[in-house]
């Protein structure tokens, strides 16, 4: 199991992740370090693969 599948976020947490998403401010990566998670962790999020919340469109921003 690698460390990212056991680093939880929280539900503010991560609403605060799709902010810095729309935002388009930070890199996955920089948002990732903000937070203590992978980018991959963020991309999933981004995906709607991880922690998806009713109601958002996702990809929340294209890839990078």
């Amino acid at each position: 199991m690698s460390w990212e599948e056991t680093r939880k976020l929280s539900e503010d947490q991560v609403y605060e992740v799709i902010v810095e998403l729309y935002a388009r401010e930070l890199s996955m990566v920089e948002i990732g370090n903000e937070f203590g998670v992978s980018k991959a962790l963020i991309s999933k999020i981004n995906r709607g693969e991880k922690y998806a919340i009713d109601g958002y469109d996702y990809p929340v921003r294209g890839t990078e």
